[in-house]
Protein backbone atom coordinates (compact mmCIF):
# COMPACT_ATOMS: atom_id res chain seq x y z
CA UNK A 1 0.00 0.00 0.00
CA UNK A 2 1.08 3.81 -0.05
CA UNK A 3 0.07 5.81 2.34
CA UNK A 4 -0.59 9.51 3.63
CA UNK A 5 -1.33 11.18 7.00
CA UNK A 6 -3.74 13.91 7.40
CA UNK A 7 -3.29 15.01 11.43
CA UNK A 8 -5.16 18.11 12.99
CA UNK A 9 -7.93 18.27 10.53
CA UNK A 10 -10.63 20.45 11.41
CA UNK A 11 -13.22 21.85 8.67
CA UNK A 12 -12.91 25.02 10.52
CA UNK A 13 -9.50 25.34 9.83
CA UNK A 14 -8.91 24.47 5.70
CA UNK A 15 -5.29 24.34 6.09
CA UNK A 16 -5.17 20.57 5.60
CA UNK A 17 -7.28 20.91 1.98
CA UNK A 18 -3.42 21.36 0.52
CA UNK A 19 -2.52 17.50 1.48
CA UNK A 20 -6.27 16.00 0.83
CA UNK A 21 -5.60 17.46 -2.68
CA UNK A 22 -2.26 16.16 -3.26
CA UNK A 23 -3.52 12.99 -2.20
CA UNK A 24 -6.30 13.33 -4.82
CA UNK A 25 -3.61 13.76 -7.62
CA UNK A 26 -1.24 11.40 -6.08
CA UNK A 27 -3.92 8.70 -6.41
CA UNK A 28 -4.63 9.47 -10.01
CA UNK A 29 -1.11 9.02 -11.17
CA UNK A 30 -0.61 5.87 -9.18
CA UNK A 31 -3.39 4.63 -10.57
CA UNK A 32 -3.01 5.65 -14.49
CA UNK A 33 0.09 3.66 -14.14
CA UNK A 34 -1.12 0.66 -13.31
CA UNK A 35 -0.42 0.21 -9.72
CA UNK A 36 -1.72 -3.16 -8.15
CA UNK A 37 -1.56 -1.35 -4.47
CA UNK A 38 -3.95 0.08 -2.20
CA UNK A 39 -3.54 4.16 -1.57
CA UNK A 40 -4.56 4.99 1.99
CA UNK A 41 -5.23 8.00 3.50
CA UNK A 42 -4.51 8.27 7.44
CA UNK A 43 -6.64 10.93 8.87
CA UNK A 44 -6.50 12.02 12.46
CA UNK A 45 -9.19 14.98 13.35
CA UNK A 46 -8.30 17.62 15.69
CA UNK A 47 -9.54 18.12 19.17
CA UNK A 48 -11.41 20.91 17.97
CA UNK A 49 -13.14 19.51 15.43
CA UNK A 50 -17.36 19.37 15.45
CA UNK A 51 -17.43 16.44 13.76
CA UNK A 52 -15.12 13.42 14.01
CA UNK A 53 -15.13 12.72 10.25
CA UNK A 54 -14.40 14.45 7.07
CA UNK A 55 -16.91 16.77 5.50
CA UNK A 56 -18.97 14.01 3.76
CA UNK A 57 -18.16 15.84 0.38
CA UNK A 58 -14.45 15.51 0.91
CA UNK A 59 -14.88 11.26 1.61
CA UNK A 60 -16.66 11.48 -1.51
CA UNK A 61 -13.66 12.80 -3.43
CA UNK A 62 -11.73 10.19 -1.77
CA UNK A 63 -13.72 7.35 -2.46
CA UNK A 64 -14.34 8.54 -6.21
CA UNK A 65 -10.59 8.33 -6.94
CA UNK A 66 -10.54 4.87 -4.83
CA UNK A 67 -8.40 6.24 -1.72
CA UNK A 68 -9.20 4.13 1.56
CA UNK A 69 -9.33 6.39 4.58
CA UNK A 70 -8.57 5.35 7.90
CA UNK A 71 -9.21 7.25 10.90
CA UNK A 72 -6.69 7.56 13.75
CA UNK A 73 -7.59 8.00 17.62
CA UNK A 74 -6.81 11.40 18.75
CA UNK A 75 -3.44 11.28 20.56
CA UNK A 76 -3.76 9.96 23.70
CA UNK A 77 -1.47 12.00 25.88
CA UNK A 78 -3.63 15.40 25.36
CA UNK A 79 -1.08 17.78 23.26
CA UNK A 80 -2.22 18.04 19.81
CA UNK A 81 1.02 19.37 17.76
CA UNK A 82 4.05 18.94 14.46
CA UNK A 83 5.84 16.55 17.52
CA UNK A 84 3.19 14.59 17.71
CA UNK A 85 1.77 14.19 13.97
CA UNK A 86 4.85 13.43 12.99
CA UNK A 87 5.10 10.12 14.91
CA UNK A 88 1.90 9.38 14.13
CA UNK A 89 2.84 8.10 10.68
CA UNK A 90 3.79 4.97 11.90
CA UNK A 91 0.51 3.84 12.66
CA UNK A 92 1.15 1.84 9.19
CA UNK A 93 2.51 -0.80 11.76
CA UNK A 94 -0.54 -2.09 12.89
CA UNK A 95 -1.60 -2.65 9.15
CA UNK A 96 0.38 -6.22 9.32
CA UNK A 97 -2.71 -8.01 8.80
CA UNK A 98 -3.61 -6.51 5.38
CA UNK A 99 0.09 -5.46 3.91
CA UNK A 100 3.59 -6.93 3.92
CA UNK A 101 4.73 -3.58 2.71
CA UNK A 102 3.72 -0.23 2.91
CA UNK A 103 5.28 2.90 1.52
CA UNK A 104 4.89 6.38 3.66
CA UNK A 105 4.59 10.07 1.78
CA UNK A 106 4.45 12.60 3.25
CA UNK A 107 1.35 14.97 2.35
CA UNK A 108 3.41 17.15 -0.35
CA UNK A 109 4.96 14.29 -1.90
CA UNK A 110 3.63 13.67 -5.22
CA UNK A 111 5.11 9.96 -6.91
CA UNK A 112 5.25 10.82 -10.53
CA UNK A 113 4.19 7.10 -11.82
CA UNK A 114 3.93 3.95 -9.62
CA UNK A 115 6.75 2.97 -7.67
CA UNK A 116 5.30 -0.95 -7.36
CA UNK A 117 8.68 -1.80 -8.07
CA UNK A 118 10.41 -1.23 -4.43
CA UNK A 119 7.29 -3.26 -3.57
CA UNK A 120 8.55 -5.94 -5.78
CA UNK A 121 12.24 -5.93 -4.84
CA UNK A 122 11.67 -6.02 -1.44
CA UNK A 123 8.82 -8.97 -1.09
CA UNK A 124 8.56 -10.75 -4.42
CA UNK A 125 5.81 -12.79 -5.72
CA UNK A 126 7.92 -16.15 -5.95
CA UNK A 127 8.76 -17.09 -2.74
CA UNK A 128 12.40 -19.00 -4.14
CA UNK A 129 13.67 -15.46 -5.59
CA UNK A 130 16.13 -13.84 -3.12
CA UNK A 131 14.94 -9.95 -2.74
CA UNK A 132 17.16 -7.84 -4.02
CA UNK A 133 16.18 -4.92 -0.91
CA UNK A 134 15.51 -5.54 2.57
CA UNK A 135 11.78 -5.73 4.12
CA UNK A 136 12.10 -2.05 5.45
CA UNK A 137 13.88 0.71 2.79
CA UNK A 138 14.83 4.40 3.64
CA UNK A 139 16.43 7.10 1.73
CA UNK A 140 19.23 9.68 2.54
CA UNK A 141 18.25 12.94 2.16
CA UNK A 142 20.16 16.40 2.23
CA UNK A 143 21.84 16.55 5.56
CA UNK A 144 19.83 13.87 7.01
CA UNK A 145 20.78 9.97 6.70
CA UNK A 146 16.75 8.67 7.04
CA UNK A 147 14.41 11.31 4.99
CA UNK A 148 11.06 11.03 7.07
CA UNK A 149 8.85 12.04 4.20
CA UNK A 150 9.23 8.92 1.98
CA UNK A 151 10.36 5.58 3.15
CA UNK A 152 8.66 1.64 3.06
CA UNK A 153 8.33 -0.61 6.22
CA UNK A 154 7.34 -4.15 6.55
CA UNK A 155 4.49 -4.31 9.27
CA UNK A 156 4.58 -6.86 11.59
CA UNK A 157 2.80 -8.34 14.41
CA UNK A 158 3.41 -6.39 17.25
CA UNK A 159 5.74 -3.84 16.19
CA UNK A 160 3.41 -1.20 16.50
CA UNK A 161 3.60 -1.63 20.13
CA UNK A 162 7.48 -2.34 20.38
CA UNK A 163 7.64 1.30 18.59
CA UNK A 164 5.51 2.92 21.14
CA UNK A 165 7.59 1.44 23.61
CA UNK A 166 11.07 3.28 22.59
CA UNK A 167 9.18 6.62 21.92
CA UNK A 168 8.32 6.51 26.14
CA UNK A 169 11.29 5.00 26.87
CA UNK A 170 13.20 8.01 25.32
CA UNK A 171 11.14 10.69 26.64
CA UNK A 172 11.53 8.97 29.99
CA UNK A 173 14.97 9.59 29.83
CA UNK A 174 14.56 13.46 29.11
CA UNK A 175 12.78 13.60 32.81
CA UNK A 176 15.45 11.36 34.33
CA UNK A 177 18.48 12.79 33.24
CA UNK A 178 17.44 16.44 32.36
CA UNK A 179 18.86 15.76 28.71
CA UNK A 180 16.82 17.03 25.65
CA UNK A 181 18.35 14.56 23.91
CA UNK A 182 21.58 13.06 24.03
CA UNK A 183 23.65 13.20 20.30
CA UNK A 184 26.09 10.03 21.32
CA UNK A 185 22.98 7.54 22.49
CA UNK A 186 20.46 9.13 20.14
CA UNK A 187 17.33 6.88 20.51
CA UNK A 188 19.31 3.85 22.25
CA UNK A 189 22.16 3.07 20.07
CA UNK A 190 25.63 4.60 19.15
CA UNK A 191 25.80 5.37 15.65
CA UNK A 192 27.70 2.05 13.91
CA UNK A 193 31.55 2.83 12.87
CA UNK A 194 30.21 3.30 9.43
CA UNK A 195 28.69 5.77 10.54
CA UNK A 196 25.54 7.44 8.19
CA UNK A 197 26.18 9.08 5.17
CA UNK A 198 23.62 12.15 3.40
CA UNK A 199 22.90 13.06 -0.09
CA UNK A 200 24.74 16.57 0.08
CA UNK A 201 28.51 15.23 1.43
CA UNK A 202 27.97 11.43 0.48
CA UNK A 203 31.54 10.57 1.03
CA UNK A 204 31.71 12.01 4.52
CA UNK A 205 30.63 9.85 7.28
CA UNK A 206 29.50 11.00 10.69
CA UNK A 207 29.07 9.45 14.12
CA UNK A 208 26.08 11.71 15.99
CA UNK A 209 22.63 11.79 16.16
CA UNK A 210 23.00 15.07 14.77
CA UNK A 211 20.73 15.64 11.93
CA UNK A 212 17.40 17.34 11.30
CA UNK A 213 14.38 15.38 13.01
CA UNK A 214 17.29 13.50 15.10
CA UNK A 215 14.29 13.46 18.19
CA UNK A 216 11.54 13.28 16.35
CA UNK A 217 10.48 10.45 12.96
CA UNK A 218 13.77 10.83 11.28
CA UNK A 219 15.77 9.73 14.03
CA UNK A 220 12.78 7.11 14.84
CA UNK A 221 13.02 5.92 11.65
CA UNK A 222 16.44 5.72 11.49
CA UNK A 223 16.78 3.51 14.55
CA UNK A 224 13.82 1.48 13.80
CA UNK A 225 15.57 0.12 10.70
CA UNK A 226 18.46 -0.36 11.47
CA UNK A 227 19.40 -0.61 14.65
CA UNK A 228 16.01 -2.34 16.12
CA UNK A 229 14.67 -4.09 13.07
CA UNK A 230 18.60 -4.57 11.47
CA UNK A 231 16.79 -5.57 8.32
CA UNK A 232 16.87 -2.09 6.01
CA UNK A 233 18.10 -1.26 2.71
CA UNK A 234 19.53 2.87 2.88
CA UNK A 235 19.61 4.64 -0.56
CA UNK A 236 22.40 7.31 -0.69
CA UNK A 237 22.17 8.86 -3.88
CA UNK A 238 22.90 5.86 -6.61
CA UNK A 239 24.17 2.91 -3.86
CA UNK A 240 22.38 0.85 -1.83
CA UNK A 241 23.50 -0.28 1.47
CA UNK A 242 21.50 -3.75 2.41
CA UNK A 243 22.06 -3.73 6.21
CA UNK A 244 20.88 -7.18 7.90
CA UNK A 245 21.43 -9.81 10.68
CA UNK A 246 23.29 -13.61 10.35
CA UNK A 247 23.70 -15.98 12.65
CA UNK A 248 26.83 -16.32 14.18
CA UNK A 249 28.25 -19.21 12.23
CA UNK A 250 28.98 -17.22 9.19
CA UNK A 251 32.15 -16.08 6.92
CA UNK A 252 32.19 -13.12 4.58
CA UNK A 253 33.71 -13.10 1.23
CA UNK A 254 33.75 -9.90 -1.14
CA UNK A 255 32.64 -10.37 -4.78
CA UNK A 256 33.83 -7.01 -7.37
CA UNK A 257 29.83 -5.89 -6.69
CA UNK A 258 29.50 -5.87 -2.98
CA UNK A 259 30.37 -7.14 0.39
CA UNK A 260 28.41 -9.90 1.64
CA UNK A 261 28.45 -12.01 4.34
CA UNK A 262 27.91 -15.91 3.72
CA UNK A 263 26.12 -18.66 5.93
CA UNK A 264 28.33 -21.75 6.72
CA UNK A 265 25.19 -23.46 6.22
CA UNK A 266 21.81 -23.22 4.24
CA UNK A 267 19.59 -23.06 7.71
CA UNK A 268 19.86 -19.66 7.68
CA UNK A 269 16.56 -18.14 9.56
CA UNK A 270 14.00 -16.21 7.71
CA UNK A 271 12.76 -14.65 11.14
CA UNK A 272 13.63 -10.57 11.75
CA UNK A 273 10.79 -9.80 13.97
CA UNK A 274 13.75 -10.01 17.05
CA UNK A 275 16.45 -8.77 15.01
CA UNK A 276 17.60 -6.50 18.23
CA UNK A 277 19.22 -8.60 19.63
CA UNK A 278 21.49 -9.77 16.86
CA UNK A 279 24.72 -8.57 15.44
CA UNK A 280 24.44 -5.85 12.58
CA UNK A 281 26.12 -6.56 9.30
CA UNK A 282 26.57 -4.60 5.77
CA UNK A 283 25.12 -7.56 3.76
CA UNK A 284 25.96 -6.02 0.46
CA UNK A 285 26.41 -2.79 -1.16
CA UNK A 286 24.37 -2.60 -4.91
CA UNK A 287 25.38 -0.10 -7.63
CA UNK A 288 22.23 1.97 -9.52
CA UNK A 289 20.01 -1.16 -8.21
CA UNK A 290 16.73 0.75 -9.91
CA UNK A 291 18.20 1.79 -13.42
CA UNK A 292 16.08 -0.66 -15.14
CA UNK A 293 12.90 -0.48 -12.92
CA UNK A 294 12.65 3.56 -12.97
CA UNK A 295 9.38 4.80 -13.75
CA UNK A 296 11.07 8.37 -14.77
CA UNK A 297 13.66 7.99 -17.33
CA UNK A 298 15.02 10.82 -18.93
CA UNK A 299 12.77 13.27 -18.25
CA UNK A 300 14.20 16.80 -17.52
CA UNK A 301 12.19 18.32 -14.70
CA UNK A 302 13.59 21.72 -13.34
CA UNK A 303 14.80 20.64 -10.09
CA UNK A 304 13.30 22.11 -6.52
CA UNK A 305 14.74 24.80 -5.68
CA UNK A 306 15.97 23.61 -2.07
CA UNK A 307 18.74 21.67 -4.88
CA UNK A 308 19.13 24.66 -6.85
CA UNK A 309 20.20 27.48 -4.43
CA UNK A 310 22.99 23.96 -2.73
CA UNK A 311 26.12 24.49 -4.97
CA UNK A 312 27.25 21.60 -2.80
CA UNK A 313 25.07 19.08 -4.72
CA UNK A 314 26.16 17.63 -7.94
CA UNK A 315 23.46 18.24 -10.47
CA UNK A 316 22.86 14.45 -11.57
CA UNK A 317 21.78 13.88 -7.36
CA UNK A 318 18.45 14.50 -8.04
CA UNK A 319 18.14 12.51 -11.04
CA UNK A 320 18.99 9.20 -9.45
CA UNK A 321 15.74 6.55 -9.05
CA UNK A 322 14.16 6.32 -6.83
CA UNK A 323 14.45 10.15 -5.92
CA UNK A 324 13.95 11.32 -9.50
CA UNK A 325 10.38 9.26 -9.01
CA UNK A 326 8.72 11.48 -6.99
CA UNK A 327 9.06 15.26 -5.98
CA UNK A 328 8.73 16.76 -2.39
CA UNK A 329 7.12 19.64 -2.51
CA UNK A 330 8.73 22.65 0.06
CA UNK A 331 8.26 25.66 1.66
CA UNK A 332 5.59 28.07 -0.27
CA UNK A 333 6.35 26.70 -3.71
CA UNK A 334 3.46 23.60 -3.01
CA UNK A 335 1.51 24.41 -6.26
CA UNK A 336 -1.49 24.54 -4.04
CA UNK A 337 -0.51 27.72 -1.85
CA UNK A 338 -1.17 31.07 -3.05
CA UNK A 339 2.32 31.86 -4.11
CA UNK A 340 2.80 29.19 -6.36
CA UNK A 341 -1.03 29.39 -7.66
CA UNK A 342 -0.14 33.38 -8.65
CA UNK A 343 3.22 31.67 -10.34
CA UNK A 344 1.16 28.81 -12.12
CA UNK A 345 -1.07 29.73 -15.15
CA UNK A 346 -4.03 27.20 -15.39
CA UNK A 347 -5.18 28.20 -18.73
CA UNK A 348 -1.72 28.03 -20.48
CA UNK A 349 -1.21 24.96 -18.82
CA UNK A 350 -4.37 23.55 -20.27
CA UNK A 351 -3.50 25.03 -23.69
CA UNK A 352 -0.50 23.26 -24.30
CA UNK A 353 -1.32 20.36 -22.77
CA UNK A 354 -4.83 19.67 -24.86
CA UNK A 355 -4.85 22.14 -27.43
CA UNK A 356 -1.35 21.89 -28.84
CA UNK A 357 -1.15 18.80 -28.98
CA UNK A 358 1.72 18.81 -26.87
CA UNK A 359 0.22 16.49 -24.38
CA UNK A 360 2.11 15.99 -20.40
CA UNK A 361 5.20 16.85 -22.50
CA UNK A 362 4.01 20.41 -22.72
CA UNK A 363 4.12 20.48 -18.70
CA UNK A 364 7.46 22.62 -17.81
CA UNK A 365 7.68 21.46 -14.02
CA UNK A 366 6.35 19.30 -10.90
CA UNK A 367 4.02 21.98 -10.07
CA UNK A 368 2.54 22.53 -13.40
CA UNK A 369 1.71 18.60 -13.66
CA UNK A 370 -0.14 19.14 -10.41
CA UNK A 371 -2.22 21.85 -11.38
CA UNK A 372 -2.74 20.06 -14.62
CA UNK A 373 -3.60 16.74 -13.06
CA UNK A 374 -6.00 18.55 -10.36
CA UNK A 375 -8.22 20.73 -13.15
CA UNK A 376 -8.88 16.85 -14.70
CA UNK A 377 -10.02 15.42 -11.04
CA UNK A 378 -12.18 18.96 -10.35
CA UNK A 379 -13.90 18.32 -13.64
CA UNK A 380 -14.65 15.08 -13.23
CA UNK A 381 -16.05 15.35 -9.53
CA UNK A 382 -17.66 18.26 -10.60
CA UNK A 383 -15.88 19.99 -7.42
CA UNK A 384 -16.70 23.55 -8.82
CA UNK A 385 -20.38 22.61 -9.25
CA UNK A 386 -22.93 23.36 -6.23
CA UNK A 387 -25.46 21.29 -7.58
CA UNK A 388 -23.70 18.42 -6.30
CA UNK A 389 -23.89 18.97 -2.81
CA UNK A 390 -27.52 18.39 -2.31
CA UNK A 391 -26.91 14.35 -2.26
CA UNK A 392 -24.25 15.16 0.66
CA UNK A 393 -27.03 17.34 2.17
CA UNK A 394 -29.23 14.91 2.29
CA UNK A 395 -27.14 12.48 4.36
CA UNK A 396 -27.06 14.69 7.55
CA UNK A 397 -28.77 16.16 10.08
CA UNK A 398 -26.20 18.29 11.37
CA UNK A 399 -26.46 21.91 10.07
CA UNK A 400 -23.18 22.98 11.42
CA UNK A 401 -22.00 20.47 8.99
CA UNK A 402 -24.27 21.10 6.08
CA UNK A 403 -22.97 25.19 6.52
CA UNK A 404 -19.41 24.16 6.31
CA UNK A 405 -20.01 21.87 2.73
CA UNK A 406 -21.88 24.96 1.97
CA UNK A 407 -18.64 26.99 2.36
CA UNK A 408 -16.16 24.57 1.21
CA UNK A 409 -18.02 22.36 -0.65
CA UNK A 410 -17.03 24.05 -4.17
CA UNK A 411 -13.66 24.69 -5.00
CA UNK A 412 -12.65 27.36 -6.59
CA UNK A 413 -9.75 25.83 -9.42
CA UNK A 414 -8.29 28.97 -10.03
CA UNK A 415 -8.44 29.91 -6.33
CA UNK A 416 -7.57 27.48 -4.03
CA UNK A 417 -7.53 29.99 -1.06
CA UNK A 418 -5.99 27.18 1.51
CA UNK A 419 -4.76 28.63 4.78
CA UNK A 420 -1.43 27.68 6.38
CA UNK A 421 -1.75 23.95 8.13
CA UNK A 422 -2.85 23.71 11.93
CA UNK A 423 0.13 21.47 12.32
CA UNK A 424 2.92 22.31 10.17
CA UNK A 425 6.03 23.90 10.44
CA UNK A 426 9.20 21.85 11.99
CA UNK A 427 8.51 19.85 14.83
CA UNK A 428 10.23 21.52 18.29
CA UNK A 429 12.14 20.96 21.43
CA UNK A 430 9.13 22.57 22.87
CA UNK A 431 6.58 20.51 21.08
CA UNK A 432 8.03 17.39 22.73
CA UNK A 433 8.07 19.13 26.05
CA UNK A 434 4.70 19.64 26.32
CA UNK A 435 4.13 15.62 25.26
CA UNK A 436 6.18 14.38 27.95
CA UNK A 437 4.85 16.74 30.41
CA UNK A 438 1.61 15.46 29.71
CA UNK A 439 2.35 12.00 29.35
CA UNK A 440 4.61 11.48 32.51
CA UNK A 441 2.32 14.46 34.93
CA UNK A 442 5.64 15.59 35.54
CA UNK A 443 7.10 19.14 35.11
CA UNK A 444 10.71 19.23 33.10
CA UNK A 445 11.54 22.88 34.71
CA UNK A 446 14.91 21.06 35.75
CA UNK A 447 15.85 20.58 32.34
CA UNK A 448 17.94 23.04 30.63
CA UNK A 449 16.32 25.44 28.29
CA UNK A 450 14.44 24.02 25.33
CA UNK A 451 14.50 26.17 22.80
CA UNK A 452 18.22 27.83 23.79
CA UNK A 453 19.01 23.92 23.52
CA UNK A 454 17.89 23.40 20.20
CA UNK A 455 19.17 26.59 19.01
CA UNK A 456 22.29 26.10 20.42
CA UNK A 457 22.30 22.08 18.41
CA UNK A 458 21.04 23.96 15.36
CA UNK A 459 24.16 26.31 15.24
CA UNK A 460 26.85 23.54 16.16
CA UNK A 461 24.98 21.66 13.23
CA UNK A 462 24.95 24.22 10.38
CA UNK A 463 28.82 25.07 11.72
CA UNK A 464 30.09 20.99 11.52
CA UNK A 465 28.06 20.66 8.02
CA UNK A 466 29.57 23.84 6.25
CA UNK A 467 33.30 22.47 7.48
CA UNK A 468 32.04 19.13 5.67
CA UNK A 469 31.04 20.50 2.66
CA UNK A 470 33.82 23.03 2.11
CA UNK A 471 36.56 20.26 2.87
Amino acid sequence: AYAYLMAGVDAQQQGYRGILYNVLVAARVLQQSNTVADVVLMVQMASSSISDRLLPVEEHWLQAVNVTIKYLDLPRHGPENFYTAQLEKFHILEWHREYTRVIFMDGDVLPFCNLDYLFALSDPEDEHQEPLLRENLILAWTIEPAHGGFFMLAPKEGDFEALEEIVRRREQQVVDTGLVFDGKLGWGQEIEPRGWKALMVPKTSVHLWDFHGDFVDQGLLYYWTKYYKKEVSIVIKDQVENWSTLPDDTRTTTTTMWTRAVPTNSSQSNQTTHNHHRKLILDRTLNNPFDAYTCVKGRDWPRPRRYAQSATIPKPEIYDAPYRDFIHFTGKFKPWLDKAQKELQLDDIIRRVETNGEGLDGLKSPGELWYYLFWEIHQQLQMGNATHLRKFHAATNDTRIDRLMNKYGVVDIRNLNIPRVKLGGYPTYNMMKDVIEARTGKSLHHVEGWKEAEDRRKAERITRWKTRANA
